[in-house]
């Protein structure tokens, strides 16, 4: 699904069409995403159990593209497993952080707007990133004064912080000096 209705979303998008980065490893990176999505994947569900807890997932790629099966779908199938459904982020490429935080922010509360469609527990609303992606997991948990873009709608009411965080080799968290980077 969009993160964003038509038109609406801040920021920028890439200059070139949506592409493949081609590598002989069999993995899919994606690059120039201009349109932001999240791909569901539901835990199974129990007859008459409660709602579950969901986790945004972050793919790592350098902010240069995102890695979408290797660190996306498979960590889904893997949350799904543990009882736990999962959205994965195709979130802006290359090299837009402040995009991709955007993405971040709007997924999590489009998460809560939409919990109870999805059975999830929307106080029981994670992140989970790799590499460029665990790096946009903290900057999403990080404090916030509030969200960074202007709200545009009642999706936009919900929280955007999750409620937990999981940084799995996380990139770009250091300013070169030893020092926690400024932006967290």
């Amino acid at each position: 699904m969009e993160v964003w209705p038509e038109g609406t979303m801040p920021g920028k998008g890439a200059n070139a069409p949506e592409a493949e980065v081609p590598r002989n490893d069999g993995f899919h990176r994606i690059t120039n995403v201009s349109r932001p999505t999240l791909t569901l994947f539901l835990a199974p569900r129990k007859a008459g159990a409660a709602a579950v807890p969901a986790m945004i997932v972050c793919p790592g790629g350098a902010y240069s593209y995102t890695v979408i099966d290797k660190e996306g779908t498979e960590i889904a199938a893997w949350l799904n497993s543990a009882g736990i459904s999962a959205l994965v982020l195709k979130y802006r490429t290359p090299n837009n952080r402040a995009g991709a935080l955007q993405d971040a922010q709007r997924s999590l509360s489009l998460a809560r707007e939409r919990a109870a469609e999805w059975n999830i527990d929307p106080q029981r609303l994670g992140i989970i990133g790799f590499s460029a992606g665990g790096n946009l997991a903290a900057k999403a948990s990080a404090p916030l004064e509030e969200r960074s873009y202007p709200a545009s709608d009642t999706i936009d009411r919900q929280s955007c912080r999750p409620d937990f965080a999981v940084l799995v080799y996380p990139a770009y968290l250091d300013d070169k000096a030893g020092h926690t980077a400024s932006d967290l």
